[in-house]
Parts: structure tokens; C-alpha cells; sequence
């Protein structure tokens, strides 16, 4: 029978490592939120700031997936898991977020 592995130094210095790495990367974050750094970028693709800045690494099944715009109903096939509240005219039309639906200056 295996022994059960116990709580040593490596596992310490792992969770720090990573906590440090998760650290850094929400302070990173806010500041691009703060000073709206990719501005041009998020606007040409449609995403409101919090989808934008705080919404990266959304996590989907990798399967094609069929998807219905909440405002006209029209189907919008994904390459992926991750699909958006509205397809792209819907959110251009009503000015807001092609993923969430909220306004883009949020």
C-alpha cells in the first residue's frame, strides 16, 4: 500500500508561487481596467470593459456550439464553448457589449 504524500516545503513554495503569480496578474488587471489600455481594441471588438479586462480566460469545451442572439434570435455558431449574449450586428445596433450585453463604458 502507497503512503499518503504529506505537507512539505515544495508544496509551501508551489501554493506561494502561484498565489504571487495570481496576485500579480489581478494587479496587472486593474491597472489596464484603470487606464482602459487596449481602448481601440476592446471597442472594434465590441466587449465592454469588464468583459474586456476581467472576463480574459474564459474557460470552454472545445466542440463547435450553436448559439441564439438573446435580441433577434438569429443562430451563431462558435468554435468553441464560449459563446456571446448577441451576434455582432445585434451588439453594434443597440451599442453594447457582444458578450454580456451591457454597455460598453461601463
Amino acid at each position: 500500500m502507497l503512503s499518503k504524500r504529506r505537507y512539505d516545503d515544495s508544496d509551501r513554495r508551489r501554493q506561494t508561487s502561484r498565489n504571487q503569480r495570481a496576485l500579480h496578474d489581478y494587479a496587472q488587471r486593474a491597472a489596464d481596467l484603470a487606464g482602459d489600455s487596449d481602448r481601440l481594441r476592446r471597442l472594434s471588438e465590441g466587449e465592454c470593459k469588464a468583459c474586456w479586462y476581467l472576463g480574459r480566460g474564459r474557460i470552454a469545451g472545445a466542440a463547435m456550439t450553436d448559439a441564439d442572439c438573446v435580441a433577434c434570435g438569429t443562430t451563431v455558431t462558435y468554435s468553441s464553448t464560449a459563446t456571446n449574449k448577441l451576434c455582432a450586428k445585434c451588439a453594434h445596433d443597440l451599442n453594447v457589449c457582444i458578450r454580456c450585453g451591457g454597455e460598453k463604458e461601463c
